[in-house]
């Protein structure tokens, strides 16, 4: 029983660590497409 619950904590970390990575890429990856997209849109005017 305590060995479930240690797993558990250890899974709820190692969840929250992989969602603020997870929205970390999403930033940093939104952040490309949006400083790029402008020019994309000219070249294809």
């Amino acid at each position: 029983m305590h060995a479930s619950a240690d797993f558990a904590q250890k899974k709820s970390a190692f969840s929250t660590e992989s969602l603020s990575f997870v929205i970390t890429e999403s930033f940093i990856y939104f952040r490309h497409t949006t400083a790029i997209y402008p020019q994309l849109r000219n070249e294809k005017l």
